[in-house]
């Protein structure tokens, strides 16, 4: 008895100190996991929440760019003033993370920094996507933006910029519903959330109420970009186990 008591008190310690085991959320979000940590998903997802907010700045100095509002010369002061405006976006970004205070130990992998530099090369690299008409500046600099070659055009592109900032906050809540396990499995997160809430049911008609946008726009290549990097970077925000 005094043996079995014994065995059955290491097993217990065994079990109690094994680390816990990732649920990936499948599919096509990368190495996201469903963490079994409150804490670590309250944290996780205060972040993504914090992610989406800089993705609307960032989009909106690329509207400041293509309006103009940086002076398009040969000197670069356009480029310095739209990174000038992208590193306010940062140090917004940054204060807030740092507010939330040190990760749980099941987040600890989490990399505020390193998410915000990634999102911002990848708005960066896909801003003719939204702003795909006109000239290229004098100098490009490290995006694609172009200058629209109408006011009408400027419009339509600045309403889109907002539209694909809501369209990744949107994707954010479907991961954030992922992670609480609100949402099954990858199917219903891409399927019921990304494809039928953010762009069936708000994207698309947004979009399609645009005026004045020039033919070189695809609004489903640029939603569905736009949903890949988010899927694929998913795993940076979620990666507790």
């Amino acid at each position: 008895m005094t043996r079995r008591l014994a065995i059955a008190a290491l097993l217990s310690a065994t079990l109690a100190a094994a680390p816990a085991l990732a649920t990936p959320f499948g599919g096509d979000d990368g190495s996201a996991n469903v963490p079994s940590d409150p804490g670590a998903l309250k944290y996780e997802g205060k972040v993504g929440n914090l992610l989406a907010k800089f993705q609307k700045c960032v989009l909106k100095c690329h509207v400041n760019r293509a309006a103009l509002k940086y002076p398009d010369d040969a000197g670069g002061m356009g480029e310095t003033l739209e990174d000038g405006c992208e590193n306010v976006c940062a140090q917004k970004y940054d204060a807030k993370a740092t507010a939330l205070g040190t990760a749980p130990d099941g987040a600890s992998c989490v990399n505020t920094q390193s998410i915000r530099l990634l999102w911002v090369a990848t708005l960066d690299a896909q801003s003719n996507q939204i702003f795909c008409d006109g000239t290229t500046p004098v100098v490009t600099g490290d995006d694609t933006t172009k200058i629209p070659s109408s006011p009408t055009i400027l419009t339509c592109e600045k309403k889109l910029a907002s539209i694909v900032a809501n369209l990744l906050k949107c994707q954010a809540k479907c991961h954030l519903s992922r992670a609480k396990g609100k949402i099954a499995d990858d199917t219903g997160e891409d399927t019921n959330c990304e494809t039928s809430i953010c762009v069936t049911a708000k994207y698309s008609p947004k979009t399609a109420a645009l005026v004045g946008c020039p033919g070189c726009l695809n609004f489903a290549t640029l939603a569905s970009n736009s949903l890949a990097n988010g899927d694929n970077n998913a795993g940076l925000v979620y990666c507790a186990p």
